[in-house]
């Protein structure tokens, strides 16, 4: 683990598909909790951390609704609703977009 730009150490496990795309990621947010965190990395960690790395070709892109059939509106109150930064992927797909598109 290496210090951020603030100077704190940020501990995670995060986890990625054969695609190389984020799957699912826990942060640990209590210092009380870094034994706990070091002993759940130390339980489950490969001893062989040198594998070659396989990541497949990614998945086509989704192909997006035409511009014009987008409510362009709702989708605008959807964005200006979003509380955090992951409710995106949830907008995106509710309005039948793709993230450029989006």
């Amino acid at each position: 683990a290496q210090p951020g730009r603030d100077g704190n150490i940020s501990r995670s496990l995060q986890f990625f598909d054969a695609y190389g795309q984020s799957v699912h990621k826990l942060y640990l947010r209590n210092e009380a909790s870094i034994a706990v965190y070091d002993k759940l990395v130390q339980d489950f960690r490969h001893p062989q951390q040198q594998l070659a790395l396989h990541i497949q070709r990614t998945r086509p892109t989704l192909t997006a609704k035409p511009d014009q059939e987008v409510d362009v509106k709702e989708f605008q109150l959807a964005w200006k609703e979003m509380s955090d930064v992951h409710q995106f992927n949830q907008i995106v797909r509710e309005f039948g977009l793709n993230r450029e598109q989006a």
